[in-house]
């Protein structure tokens, strides 16, 4: 391959020839991808009304930021900053095309679909410099796209298409002879703004640099300076504003790392993370595939770089539902053990070469059908609890401040004020949460009496701890299979006994146009 040079010699993902061109494979390729989310997407629109729903709610505190920045000109959810994005530039560049086009609730499907779009071109140049045969290469992508949940990440609206892409590139910059300090360290920026987890990569890409590139330590430094610079002045804007250096998000993610003393949670997450993803076949091939280059450390940066963000991700980060915080280690960790396996001596027509990968397609085949099986419940989910949240607020509760959980819909469609009960959008919350002082009736009350609130949408297990005697149930909304809320339950109280009958009412109107997926109850009214 490549007259016998290492691929890193000669891979420019940028460089067009050889025998995948754009006229014959990539813009047909690129038609076909669109297509088929087209298709998904009017799939998982008729099965919510044809009203298309994110397949979470976090995608809508996306909008509700840029919604705010741009009425009221603050980075949170309410009148006060908080850092309740850890995504400080996806949710930034979703503020600019709301500034510039007009508010709109599709701009991240829109941001995804062409991220998804790049890193298919991504993969598809890299395998055309390594001579890979169109077909080999076409039957590879397509299987990580498909069976790595790539659909899945574009129709959450969140950043995690991205993610990968900026990791892709990163690590194509890294494997280069003499690689750009200057490139890496924007990269690094760009990564580490997208999600925090790219700061893992940064970080093992930065010893590969050190160790095998003897890359000068003033270079290393400008590189760590450009990665750690927007977690740094985002951090200290929030501690400026009574948060913390962290995002809200990833103080309650990550406090079983923050407040423990034990020396094991390393260890028994790593086992985890083995007991709940496809990582753990995958990191057993590439280990496989690691053993057979063992001699050659050059052609091994790729799964370096991912191997060691896998361990740092496992000790210190989380996993999501149907994988999608570690969404990017299965894909990478997928590709570039295809791009090692490609190293080994070929025998016989390419599609006979094809059995050396099926391993790689048996691993991500059992990783499919819980994504396909699993989007279209979460869009209906989301639609039948939180966005119907977020419309009878909208039309019944007008610029209230209310107690809610999630607060993501509320935030974009509704005008009125959310106190965010979990802490994600309010540093106040937020501080008592992390002193497990929050959910007592005391706090709860002392809160709301400060803030003015009648009214409250929370769940169950959330309602219990902080209980009030003067609190008057109205009502409730159930959402049927729910698999991605937090509780199929959402109960409606009214605060005092003043402002119960109008709650009862607005829920009994509101009930006539519900969606079937969200069954309504009143309380306390003779007609149901």
């Amino acid at each position: 391959m490549f007259n016998g040079k290492s691929v890193y010699e000669k891979f420019n993902p940028f460089q067009w020839g050889g025998e995948l061109s754009v006229k014959q494979w990539l813009i047909p390729t690129t038609l076909v991808w669109l297509y088929y989310l087209f298709l998904r997407f009017s799939y998982i629109a008729s099965k919510t009304e044809g009203y298309f729903t994110y397949l979470l709610d976090d995608s809508y505190i996306h909008l509700g930021i840029a919604r705010n920045l741009l009425e009221r000109g603050v980075f949170g959810l309410t009148e006060n900053f908080s850092a309740v994005s850890s995504s400080p530039l996806y949710t930034l560049v979703i503020y600019l095309l709301n500034l510039c086009f007009g508010l709109n609730e599709y701009y991240p499907l829109f941001m995804n679909i062409v991220g998804s779009v790049g890193v298919l071109w991504y993969c598809l140049l890299y395998l055309r410099e390594m001579k890979v045969h169109f077909i080999i290469a076409l039957v590879v992508v397509i299987s990580l796209f498909i069976f790595s949940s790539i659909e899945l990440l574009v129709f959450t609206g969140m950043e995690h298409v991205w993610h990968i892409l900026f990791l892709l590139i990163l690590i194509t910059l890294v494997i280069q002879p003499k690689p750009n300090f200057w490139k890496v360290a924007l990269v690094s920026l760009l990564l580490s703004a997208t999600r925090y987890e790219g700061l893992f990569s940064v970080a093992v890409a930065m010893v590969w640099l050190f160790w095998q590139v003897k890359m000068p330590i003033k270079h290393l430094l400008i590189i760590a300076i450009a990665a750690w610079l927007p977690a740094t002045i985002y951090g200290l804007v929030s501690i400026y504003h009574g948060g913390f250096f962290l995002p809200n998000s990833l103080m309650l993610k990550s406090t079983d790392i923050i407040y423990t003393s034990s020396y094991l949670l390393p260890i028994t997450k790593l086992f985890k993370l083995w007991n709940q993803s496809p990582l753990n076949l995958l990191s057993l091939l590439a280990g496989y595939i690691l053993y057979m280059h063992r001699a050659d450390l050059s052609k091994l940066a790729p799964l370096f770089i991912v191997f060691g963000t896998l361990l740092l991700h496992a000790i210190f980060g989380k996993y999501g539902w149907v994988w999608r915080y570690e969404t990017y280690l299965i894909f990478t960790l997928g590709f570039f053990s295809f791009v090692q396996l490609a190293y080994l001596p070929l025998n016989g027509k390419w599609h006979v070469s094809l059995y050396k990968y099926l391993p790689i397609y048996l691993i991500l085949f059992w990783r499919g059908p819980a994504v396909y099986h699993g989007e279209v419940i979460a869009s209906k989910n989301i639609y039948a609890q939180m966005v119907q949240m977020a419309r009878f607020a909208k039309t019944y509760l007008g610029t209230e401040t209310i107690a809610v959980n999630d607060v993501g819909a509320v935030s974009f469609y509704a005008n009125t004020t959310p106190m965010d009960c979990a802490g994600l959008s309010d540093n106040q919350i937020m501080h008592l949460v992390l002193k497990g002082a929050m959910f007592t009736p005391e706090n709860f009350r002392k809160l709301a009496n400060e803030r003015k609130v009648n009214y409250a949408m929370v769940f169950p297990h959330i309602y219990w701890p902080m209980h009030d005697k003067n609190w008057v149930e109205c009502g409730k909304f159930t959402t049927k299979y729910n698999l991605v809320c937090a509780d199929s339950t959402v109960l409606f109280f009214a605060l005092d006994s003043t402002h119960a009958p109008y709650l009862k009412s607005s829920l009994a109107q509101f009930k006539m146009q519900a969606p079937t997926d969200c069954k309504v109850e009143v309380y306390g009214l003779d007609y149901q």
